[in-house]
């Protein structure tokens, strides 16, 4: 197996690679969620505790109208609209429904997917241990925009510890039969009282309803994004499995990764870059463990290595202002140590990559610079 694949150009493979992985992560659609509530319901534990970006933290967003500000992070595609609290005056929540219409109206007309807002977040703190009257009005008046209607609405019991408690205002909700898609009861985090541990629950419902709200050119993104549901990635990257599977079917071959078969090497880039998007593999630190046995590797960034050598070279009176690179020759990146994934790598495959790392320091191999 291996005595085949060293014909091929090790160089060519990483780059061919690589760039399917960033076409298809750069191809995912923008998901834009709407989130209503009133202040100190708990829209940023949940935002944070969905998603695998730390969206929600304190003073990033930019306004996007006076009651609306924009949430979102370079390269990660979804984009929070999060609404002041609405527990304001009525003048000022009349402003905010006005607003949040010409949001959905603006969206909907530029007929790019990219900017439409495609689901609401309606979130009532569980702990009020009842729903009010004008959040019932609030959600029944976002049905009377013919625009808002075209948008599922989801209503979220954030803080639910106790299961009792949301049970009862969710029946309140579904009896006043509003135009909602579900309502969710979720406890973000665990949560502590008297010593007594409540466990984090309902996020993977979310995501559950989430999928089957959105059209299906926003699943992938969905599952790119999201952190709460280990079981929805896997299902969408068993789907990218079975494709593959189909492919080497059709071609007469088993898709078993770095086969001997040249065959194969297009389809299991797909399938690779399929399931890297799926899982939303990052960079730059160890990510093994939020989905052990499942993320085969991280890309590591030796951050502390090139600090080390700056220093040291100040100290040896050696260094020089200019542009130095730190690859895998100068112990600048790397990969993890395989924590989880060694029985599925197996040993053959992890000493062919040590080997192939120490070719490149050897200068056997040569990696071009992409600066």
């Amino acid at each position: 197996m291996l005595n085949e694949l060293s014909s091929i150009s090790i160089e060519e493979l990483a780059n061919t690679c690589i760039n399917t992985i960033k076409s298809n992560i750069i191809s995912l659609r923008k998901l834009n969620i709407l989130i209503l509530g009133k202040s100190g319901v708990g829209k940023s534990t949940l935002i944070n505790s969905v998603f695998r970006e730390e969206l929600a933290d304190t003073g990033i967003g930019r306004p996007v109208t006076p009651k609306i500000r924009e949430i979102k992070k370079e390269g990660f595609p979804l984009t929070i609209y999060d609404t002041k609290g609405l527990e304001l005056g009525k003048e000022a929540q009349d402003e905010v429904k006005e607003e949040v219409a010409e949001l959905i109206k603006k969206g909907l007309y530029s007929a790019d997917v990219n900017k439409c807002i495609h689901c609401i977040w309606y979130c009532i703190n569980t702990m009020s241990n009842r729903v009010e009257p004008e959040e019932i009005e609030w959600i029944k008046s976002l049905s009377n925009s013919s625009d808002i209607n075209k948008v599922p609405i989801i209503v979220i019991l954030t803080n639910s510890v106790l299961k009792s408690t949301a049970e009862e205002m969710k029946k309140v909700i579904v009896e006043e039969n509003l135009p909602i898609k579900s309502v969710v009861s979720v406890l973000a985090q665990d949560y502590i009282e008297d010593e007594k541990v409540f466990k984090s629950n309902g996020l993977d419902t979310l995501i559950n309803v989430m999928a089957q709200v959105l059209p299906d050119e926003l699943q992938n993104t969905l599952q790119n994004v999201q952190k709460a549901s280990l079981k929805h990635k896997r299902k969408l990257a068993d789907k990218a499995v079975r494709a593959a599977a189909a492919s080497a079917v059709a071609a007469g071959v088993t898709p078993i990764p770095f086969a001997d078969s040249m065959v194969l090497i297009p389809i299991q880039i797909t399938m690779m870059a399929s399931i890297t998007a799926v899982y939303g593999i990052g960079v730059d630190s160890n990510q093994d463990n939020l989905y052990p046995g499942i993320i085969l590797t991280s890309m590591m960034k030796y951050v502390d290595n090139a600090v080390f050598d700056v220093v040291k070279s100040t100290i040896d009176g050696k260094f020089e202002a200019k542009l130095q690179v730190f690859g895998i020759k100068e112990n600048g990146v790397g990969t993890t140590n395989f924590e989880f994934t060694k029985d599925k790598i197996g040993e053959e495959n992890i000493k062919r990559l040590e080997q192939i790392k120490q070719d490149i320091k050897d200068g056997k191999i040569q990696v071009k610079s992409t600066l």
